[in-house]
């Protein structure tokens, strides 16, 4: 399985990100239409390089953004690549108590919501029929539309 991915270093430097994309499509398509693989093995190990490559970068970001400051390069060139040092602002708008009471509205609202939601994957067939308790007034609700597709789940 060792020559289904490539190797650090051999992604032609000169390929921008959509060309890194299509190659990597074409890859697949290779992959798959030789027949020559167990595709479910394939995609196992591919989830663990996943998890392998995020950990990698995640740990050397903070080092690699610690040396182009050292350097003095907040901006620069490698590879086709470009590189910006940026500096992220967080505010904490807590104190603030009308931006507390919108918050707790908007959280009050989400759950509202969710409630909704619930109630209505209930429904069998096309609709249920309601009374508002506010009118008395007789409404038809009208079930969700539901869109089915296969997934696969990995834990590793």
């Amino acid at each position: 399985m060792s020559k289904l991915v490539l190797q650090l270093g051999e992604i032609d430097r000169d390929l921008d990100k959509i060309g890194i994309t299509q190659l990597a499509e074409q890859h697949a398509q290779n992959i798959v239409s030789s027949g020559k693989y167990d595709l479910m093995r394939v995609y196992v190990e591919m989830k663990r390089y996943e998890a392998y490559l995020q950990t990698l970068i995640k740990q050397m970001q903070d080092a690699t953004i610690q040396k182009a400051l050292e350097q003095g390069q907040r901006e620069f060139e490698l590879d086709r690549a470009k590189l910006t040092v940026t500096r992220r602002r967080k505010f904490d708008y807590s104190g603030d108590p009308y931006w507390s009471e919108l918050t707790e509205e908007m959280d009050r609202m989400k759950d509202l919501k969710k409630d909704r939601e619930g109630m209505l994957k209930q429904i069998v067939g096309d609709f249920t029929e309601m009374v508002d308790e506010e009118t008395g007034e007789l409404i038809r609700i009208p079930a969700p539309t539901v869109e089915t597709s296969e997934s696969i789940r990995i834990q590793l």
